[in-house]
């Protein structure tokens, strides 16, 4: 009798410690969950973003970067400053491709390395020239469109779709100079709150401004002919 008591608690016990077991268990899993659900967001958030990125930086020149290179380069030889030789300084190529829209230096690092390697341009130092090939397949532009710095700056804004209060900033930035925040915040007839802040962290991060501790300007990517 003491025996069958005995087993039977045993049993019982047994059973219990099961069923915490399988409760825990099911708590484990149950936690683990929404782990899974937001690690599985979060990767299909990245990809979307990576995804809006990639749309984002598409080339909007006819026939891409590489096609836009070949054209610049093949315009900028007419000019009376580059006619005594067929190679052009890198710099002033990458100005005008960014006046085209093609934006992003790593953008056109690829474009120049596929040319080259198509054997359509020859690089030389800081300097690019057309092969035959490349000025068989490249056609000069009528006209530079945006060929100033402020006709760029209003593509740039327009293209980007920006509030009021950005464009003013931007506006009363154009001039090139450094202004500081407190003066910035009176043109405006603004106050430092999160407006402000949201604000200026949009522009610095789509590249129209950069700060430099309490001062505000326009950023270098804003300039693609170079600050006068």
């Amino acid at each position: 009798m003491i025996f069958y008591y005995w087993t039977s608690y045993a049993l019982v016990d047994l059973f219990h410690k099961i069923k915490e077991r399988k409760g825990f268990e099911k708590t484990v899993f149950n936690k683990n969950l929404p782990t899974m659900v937001v690690a599985k967001a979060a990767k299909a958030t990245k990809a979307n973003k990576s995804k809006a990125s990639a749309k984002h930086s598409k080339s909007s020149y006819s026939g891409g970067a590489s096609q836009c290179l070949l054209d610049v380069i093949a315009t900028l030889m007419t000019e009376p400053k580059f006619s005594s030789s067929s190679f052009i300084p890198r710099e002033k190529i990458d100005a005008y491709m960014k006046l085209q829209g093609i934006s992003g230096a790593s953008t056109i690092r690829k474009a120049v390395a596929k040319s080259k390697k198509d054997d359509l341009i020859v690089v030389e130092g800081k300097t690019v020239a057309l092969t035959e090939k490349g000025m068989n397949n490249s056609n000069r532009l009528a006209h530079m469109s945006s060929n100033s710095n402020e006709e760029y700056q209003k593509k740039k804004i327009d293209d980007a779709k920006l509030n009021t209060k950005m464009r003013m900033l931007l506006d009363y930035l154009k001039d090139g100079k450094a202004y500081s925040k407190t003066e910035l915040l009176t043109e405006l007839d603004m106050t430092a709150n999160s407006t402000w802040r949201n604000m200026i962290a949009k522009l610095k991060n789509e590249g129209f401004i950069k700060i430099k501790t309490t001062l505000i300007e326009l950023s270098d990517e804003m300039f693609p002919l170079g600050r006068e």
